[in-house]
């Protein structure tokens, strides 16, 4: 059984924040054959439906959570090249 969009990652991105910060929450997917659509809001069907995850944390930080953590995240920890 698939749980709501607005139920589930609202709850579980709140608690995340308020332990670490927004700054330290970001988008990722199991939707490749990890755990599969089964255990993804009914919302999310495909990978082009993540964007809908941006919609039910605060207005100011949607971006951060749906790219720019990650993004900062990686480029970071992954060795530079030239």
């Amino acid at each position: 059984m698939t749980v709501a969009l607005n139920d589930h990652w609202k709850r579980h991105a709140t608690y995340i924040a308020s332990m670490t910060g927004w700054d330290h929450l970001g988008i990722g997917s199991d939707l490749d054959g990890g755990l599969g659509l089964e255990e993804s809001p009914r919302e999310i069907n495909t990978v082009a439906d993540l964007y809908k995850a941006g919609s039910v944390v605060p207005a100011d930080v949607s971006e951060a959570v749906l790219s720019t953590n990650w993004l900062r995240f990686l480029r970071s920890s992954l060795p530079q090249v030239s």
